[in-house]
């Protein structure tokens, strides 16, 4: 029975320390970089549509897409950065209204 126990213990503790040592990867400042790169970019996809040559806006509504788009880009470089890896606390620009992505 003491051997059982000291088995679960250990293997509890080992649990623990492994749960922990995820967190601490998930929670690094490079994992968080990649977490907000990658929805920067399924977000600079969304748009993509909209710069197509052929894609009918007016001048004003490109210009307005472009910045949108360069905001996006400049994220991961802006002070602050990488917040909480492009969740709540990410600055996220404005996406306008009109654009249905």
């Amino acid at each position: 029975m003491e051997l059982w126990q000291a088995e679960e213990a250990r293997l509890e503790q080992a649990a623990t320390e492994a749960e922990a040592a995820r967190l601490a990867e998930f929670n690094s400042e490079g994992s968080r970089f990649e977490r907000l790169r990658a929805e920067r970019d399924q977000r600079l996809a969304e748009t993509d549509y909209l710069l197509m040559a052929d894609y009918p806006l007016s001048e004003n509504q490109r210009t307005v897409v472009q910045v949108y788009r360069q905001s996006l880009r400049d994220l991961p470089s802006q002070e602050g950065a990488p917040w909480d890896g492009g969740g709540e606390e990410t600055p996220w620009p404005e996406i306008p209204t009109w654009v249905k992505a």
